[in-house]
């Protein structure tokens, strides 16, 4: 193949076929140079993790830059824009929420080995979107559409704790604490610190309180906006993990499954889906 308009030949492109464009991949490249441990970076430290020259790299930064998908400081230092959100969106856009909350459940699932499920808040309830479910029979059937009430599951703690004050002042105020087990908080003071102590820590876990041999930890799922529009958790059987075990095990993949769907979430997906933004 020959060198492109930047003069220079990546690796591996003399194997690539005719129509493959080079330049593209290596602009795509800068792209997903950017990450959790590289947020910002100079010209040389793109070319190191490219691969790439460093007047190569010099010159995709500056048309990402005069394109608004990154942006330099003071420094010459380079990091990511909002814009670059919008080259995954088409895709997003493309796949219905279930297709896109499916996947994240399976992968989940296959990770775990435990249930996973999807919920959104109705009106005080829990309603189950989607679920994968794993081989390991619990103490409980529960399929798609079906409703719980939120105050006695880790779904609906995590969404309760994203309400706004008032929102959960109203919600205690005309829900009747119903004992569902021995374990099941009715004490509306004690469920209020309790929330508080999920929106502290970013987690709910819940044991026995549904169901008797039923543990559970979910997260919390946000819109583009940051608001909490759904929770996504894994359940289990009480009698094969602790709190702890849950926590340590678990808490690290959901958290990461939660992510992959924040983008997923967002309010333009959900009113297409027919569901509440």
């Amino acid at each position: 193949m020959q060198a492109d308009e930047l003069g220079e030949v990546g690796a591996g492109d003399e194997e690539q076929p005719r129509w493959f464009v080079a330049s593209l991949e290596r602009g795509l490249r800068v792209i997903s140079a950017f990450g959790a441990d590289s947020p910002k970076m100079t010209v040389s430290e793109v070319a190191d993790r490219t691969g790439i020259s460093r007047a190569a790299a010099r010159r995709f930064l500056l048309t990402l830059e005069a394109l608004g998908y990154v942006a330099g400081d003071e420094q010459q230092r380079y990091a990511l824009r909002p814009k670059t959100l919008t080259l995954g969106y088409a895709f997003l856009a493309s796949l219905s929420l279930d297709e896109l909350v499916m996947q994240v459940l399976r992968a989940l699932m296959k990770r775990t080995t435990e249930t996973t499920n999807f919920a959104m808040l109705d009106d005080g309830d829990v309603v189950y979107v989607a679920r994968s479910v794993a081989y390991r029979p619990l103490h409980m059937s529960i399929h798609t559409g079906d409703r719980l009430p939120a105050y006695a599951t880790s779904l609906g703690r995590v969404m309760l704790a994203g309400l706004t004050p008032e929102a959960l002042n109203a919600y205690l105020a005309r829900t009747e604490l119903r004992p569902l087990t021995t374990h099941t908080c009715t004490d509306p003071e004690m469920l209020r610190r309790i929330i508080g102590q999920v929106r502290r820590e970013g987690y709910a876990l819940v044991a026995d309180e549904i169901a008797v041999g039923i543990i559970s930890i979910a997260v919390p799922v946000r819109n583009a906006d940051g608001r909490v529009v759904a929770a996504i958790n894994i359940s289990s059987q009480s009698g094969r993990w602790s709190g702890d075990e849950m926590v340590e095990r678990f808490l690290g993949p959901i958290l990461e499954a939660a992510r992959e769907l924040t983008p997923a979430t967002s309010t333009a997906l959900l009113a297409r889906a027919g569901l509440p933004g």
